[in-house]
C-alpha cells in the first residue's frame, strides 16, 4: 500500500514537472514553419502568430499568441480570425511514436469573419472542405512533418461579425456576440457533434442556439445527416435533413420547424421597429416550417406559416382576432442575382391571395403578378373589426394585377383589375350609400378606369364609364377622361365634401334628377372636370328653378373658402326660387326671369358670399310681382292721387315686365336703368339693393296714358312730363319689407 502511495507520489511530481518545467526549457520555435504550413493548407488562408509554447495541461499542445487568417480572395485586408490566444493540442500516440498530429483547436475570444457572398458561397465554404478530409499527404521521411486532423473545434467569447449582400449592392452588417461553439468528430469522421450558441446585436437582436449531430450515411462518401435543436430568438427551432459536400458546394435538403412563436416577442427582435410594427399590437402564437433545397447558389424554398392563433391590429378597428384562420405558403428559389417567389399563397377566409414575385437584388428591378377573391364582404367586415363593419360592405370581389420595375431611381409600374359583384357600401356618418355595384375597375399609379361600373347611389341607379386621374396631376397635364356619367339621382354635395378627395377627371354628365350647392336640377347635362381641387364645368345645362339654367366656370375649393366664377344663363326661372338659394330676398320678387351673368365670388356662407361677390349681367322678369310693397299706390299718395289710384290691398306691385343691366359689387346689386311696367304704372331709375334687404331708387313713376289725361287738369298738373303722362318723381331707401318713400322734391323743383 505505503509503495503504491510512493509511486502515485512519483507520478504526480513527475507530471508536475513535465507541466511546469518543461514548457519553459523546451523550445518550439522549430515547428513554427511546420504549424503555420499545416494551418494554411488546412485552411486555404495566410496564417500568421506571434509566439509559441509547448502547454501540457489540460491536455498536450501548443499555445500560440495573436494567431490570425487572412480574407477571401478580393478582401486579403481583412481578418478571417484574429484570436488573442489559441491552443492546438497533440494526439497523444502519434507524438510517443515522433509523429506529431493536431486534433483539437480552442480559440479565446477571437475575432471572427463570416461573409456570404452573392453566389451563395461563404467565406468559410473552401476551409470547411478542407477540414472534412482526411489526411492525404505522407509524412515526410525525416519524421518531423506536422499533421492536421481537427476532431474538435472550441470556440470560447467569440465576436463574429456577420455579413450578407443587400439588395442595394452593399452589405447588411450584424454583431453575435458572445459566442460559444464546441464542434467534436470534425476530422474525417463519420459523425460530428456541435453546439453553437451567442447573441445577435444590429439593426435585429436576439439570443441563437443551435446543437445537434451531422453524421455521415452509410454507403456514401459526401452526404451527411444533420439534426439539430435549438432557439432562434429565444423560439423553439428544430433542424432536420441531408448535407451532400461533394464538389467542394454543400448541397441541402433540410426542414426546419418553429412551432410555437410567440407573436409579442417580435417587435423586441427590432431595435427600432417600424411605426406600422409597434402599433399592431402582436398578441397570440404563430407555427413556421420551412423546406430548404438546393445549393447555396440556388436555393430553393418553401415557407408554410399557420397564423390561426396569432392576432394584431392593422388599423384602428380593422384586425386580425386569434383563432381566425389564416396561412401563408411562399415558394421560391434564391440564386446569386434573383429572387423568386412562386404562388405565394395568403389564405384569410373569405379572403385567397395568390402571388408571384421576381427581384434582382442589385439593381432594385422587379416584376410581380397576383390575383385574389373576396367571397363575401359581410364575413369578411364581420371578422375584422368595427371599422370595416362601418361601411356595411355587402356582395364580393375579384382582383388581378401585374407591375414591374426597371431598377435604380425608376418609378414602378402596375396595374389592377378588380371584378365587383353585388357590392355595396355606405359611408359613416354621411348619407351615401352605394349598392348592387357590378362592373369592372382598372388602376394604375396615375388613374381609375371604369368599364363600365354600374348599380345605386342612394337608391338611384347609374352607370359610369372612363377614366379618372388619382392623386395629383403632373403640372399641365390634362385630367384622365372623360367619364361617361348616367344616373336617376346624382347628390353632388354629397359626393364632393368640403374636403375633397386627391383625384382627377373629365366627365360627360348625364342625370335625370339631383343636387348641387342645396339646388335641386333635372335634366343635367354637360362636361365637368375636377382637378387639385378645383371644379371646372362646361355648358351645364339643367332644369332648375321652373325653369332651364346654362353655366361655364369654375369652383375652387383649395383656399379657406370656395371661390367661384361661373357665366350663368338662365331662362324662365323662378325669381323667388333663385334669389332664395344664396341670398335672403326669396320672398321679395316672383315671376319667370332671363338672365344671363358674369358672377364669382365666396360661397362658404351667405355673408361672405354678399361681401365678396362681384358681377354684372342682364335680367329680365316678365308677369311677375314685388311683394312687400305697393309702389304705384304709394307713390300715388306722396303726389297726393290717392283718388285716382287707390292702394292695393296686399302690399304688392304686379307688373308685365321687370327688366335692369346690373352689377354685382361691395355687397350690393346696381342698376343705372331699372324698367318696370304694368297696366298701373311704369317705373324707370337707378337703384342699389343690398344683400342686407335694403334698396336705394331714384327715378319717376308714370301713370298710364288715360289716368294721365284725367289727372293732367286738377292735382296732377304740375306732374306732367313730356308727352303728357303724369311722372312721380320717387326716392325709395330703406329695408325692402318696408322701405321709406318720398317725392324727390330737387328732381320736381327742376321740372324733371
Amino acid at each position: 500500500m505505503r509503495k503504491a502511495a510512493y509511486v502515485v507520489a512519483a507520478i504526480l511530481v513527475a507530471y508536475l514537472f513535465l507541466v511546469v518545467v518543461l514548457p519553459r526549457v523546451v523550445s518550439l520555435e522549430g515547428l513554427r514553419p511546420r504549424i503555420i504550413a499545416a494551418l494554411e493548407e488546412k485552411s486555404g488562408r495566410k496564417a500568421t502568430f506571434s509566439k509559441i509554447s509547448l502547454s501540457m495541461f489540460p491536455g498536450v499542445g501548443v499555445k500560440v499568441g495573436e494567431l490570425s487568417l487572412s480574407g477571401d480572395p478580393g478582401f486579403e485586408s481583412e481578418r478571417l480570425l484574429d484570436a488573442p490566444e489559441a491552443e492546438i493540442r497533440f494526439a497523444i500516440i502519434p507524438l510517443l511514436s515522433g509523429r506529431p498530429r493536431f486534433t483539437k483547436i480552442i480559440l479565446v475570444r477571437p475575432a471572427i469573419l463570416f461573409r456570404i457572398h452573392a453566389d451563395g458561397t461563404t467565406s468559410v465554404s473552401e476551409m470547411l472542405r478542407r477540414i472534412s478530409l482526411p489526411p492525404s499527404a505522407p509524412l515526410p521521411a525525416d519524421g518531423n512533418g506536422v499533421s492536421f486532423a481537427i476532431d474538435s473545434l472550441d470556440i470560447r467569447e467569440a465576436r463574429v461579425a456577420l455579413r450578407l449582400p443587400g439588395g442595394d449592392g452593399r452589405e447588411r452588417a450584424y454583431d453575435i456576440v458572445p459566442v460559444t461553439a464546441r464542434i467534436a468528430g470534425a476530422g474525417g469522421g463519420s459523425r460530428t457533434d456541435f453546439d453553437v450558441a451567442g447573441h445577435i446585436g444590429g439593426k435585429m437582436r436576439g439570443h441563437v442556439a443551435l446543437a445537434g449531430r451531422l453524421e455521415k450515411e452509410r454507403g456514401g462518401t459526401s452526404a451527411y445527416r444533420l439534426n439539430a435543436v435549438g432557439d432562434l430568438f429565444r423560439q423553439d427551432l428544430s433542424v432536420d435533413g441531408k448535407i451532400v459536400t461533394s464538389g467542394g458546394v454543400p448541397e441541402i435538403d433540410l426542414a426546419l420547424s418553429m412551432p410555437k412563436i410567440r407573436m409579442g416577442d417580435l417587435a423586441e427582435l427590432l431595435r427600432e421597429p417600424s411605426a406600422a410594427l409597434a402599433k399592431a399590437r402582436l398578441e397570440g402564437t404563430a407555427s413556421l416550417s420551412a423546406k430548404l433545397s438546393g445549393t447555396p447558389e440556388a436555393l430553393g424554398f418553401e415557407i408554410d406559416a399557420d397564423l390561426n392563433d396569432a392576432g394584431w391590429t392593422v388599423l384602428p378597428g380593422i384586425q386580425k382576432f386569434i383563432d381566425m384562420p389564416c396561412n401563408v405558403v411562399i415558394q421560391g428559389r434564391r440564386f446569386p442575382d434573383q429572387l423568386l417567389l412562386s404562388n405565394a399563397e395568403l389564405r384569410f377566409p373569405p379572403l385567397l391571395l395568390i402571388g408571384n414575385l421576381s427581384v434582382v437584388p442589385a439593381t432594385g428591378a422587379y416584376e410581380w403578378s397576383a390575383s385574389s377573391r373576396i367571397t363575401s364582404l359581410v364575413d369578411f367586415a364581420k371578422s375584422r373589426g368595427e371599422f370595416l363593419q362601418r361601411w356595411s360592405p355587402t356582395g364580393r370581389l375579384t382582383a388581378s394585377g401585374r407591375g414591374s420595375r426597371v431598377g435604380g431611381d425608376a418609378a414602378g409600374s402596375w396595374n389592377i383589375g378588380v371584378d365587383l359583384g353585388e357590392v355595396g357600401f355606405q359611408k359613416p356618418e354621411s348619407d351615401i350609400d352605394f349598392g348592387s355595384l357590378e362592373g369592372h375597375l382598372v388602376l394604375s399609379p396615375g388613374a381609375v378606369e371604369f368599364s363600365p361600373l354600374a348599380g345605386l347611389f342612394n337608391g338611384q341607379r347609374f352607370s359610369l364609364r372612363g377614366k379618372m386621374a388619382r392623386g395629383e396631376t403632373v403640372p399641365g397635364e390634362v385630367a384622365a377622361g372623360p367619364l361617361d356619367l348616367k344616373m336617376a339621382f346624382l347628390d353632388l354635395d354629397a359626393l364632393f365634401p368640403a374636403d375633397p378627395p386627391k383625384v382627377a377627371f373629365l366627365a360627360n354628365l348625364s342625370v335625370d334628377a339631383g343636387r348641387a350647392k342645396g339646388v335641386d336640377f333635372r335634366d343635367l347635362s354637360g362636361q365637368v372636370r375636377f382637378e387639385k381641387g378645383i371644379h371646372t364645368f362646361e355648358k351645364m345645362k339643367a332644369k332648375v328653378f321652373g325653369g332651364e339654367a346654362e353655366a361655364t366656370g369654375r369652383i375652387d375649393t383649395t383656399g379657406s373658402a370656395p371661390d367661384f366664377r361661373a357665366r350663368i344663363a338662365l331662362a324662365n326661372v323662378e325669381a323667388s326660387q333663385l334669389l332664395a338659394t344664396r341670398t335672403t330676398l326669396g320672398n321679395f320678387v316672383s315671376g319667370p326671369v332671363t338672365m344671363t351673368v358674369e358672377l364669382g365670388g365666396r360661397i362658404r356662407d351667405f355673408g361672405e358670399f354678399s361681401r365678396s361677390a362681384t358681377g354684372e349681367g342682364v335680367l329680365s322678369v316678365s308677369a311677375g310681382k314685388i311683394r312687400g310693397i305697393d309702389l304705384p299706390g304709394k307713390a300715388a299718395r306722396l303726389a297726393g292721387l290717392s283718388a285716382f289710384v287707390p292702394p292695393d290691398a296686399v302690399r304688392e306691385t304686379p307688373f308685365s315686365r321687370l327688366s335692369a343691366g346690373f352689377r354685382i359689387g361691395g355687397g350690393k346689386i346696381r342698376t343705372d336703368l331699372l324698367r318696370i311696367d304694368s297696366d298701373r304704372f311704369g317705373l324707370e331709375g337707378s337703384a342699389a339693393f343690398g344683400f342686407d334687404k335694403t334698396v336705394d331708387f331714384v327715378g319717376r313713376v308714370r301713370l298710364p296714358v288715360p289716368l294721365s289725361g284725367r289727372i293732367r287738369g286738377t292735382e296732377g298738373k304740375f306732374l306732367a312730363g313730356p308727352g303728357g303722362r303724369i311722372e312721380i318723381p320717387l326716392v325709395v331707401s330703406g329695408g325692402l319689407a318696408s322701405p321709406a318713400m318720398a317725392i324727390d322734391s330737387g328732381a320736381l323743383a327742376k321740372g324733371k
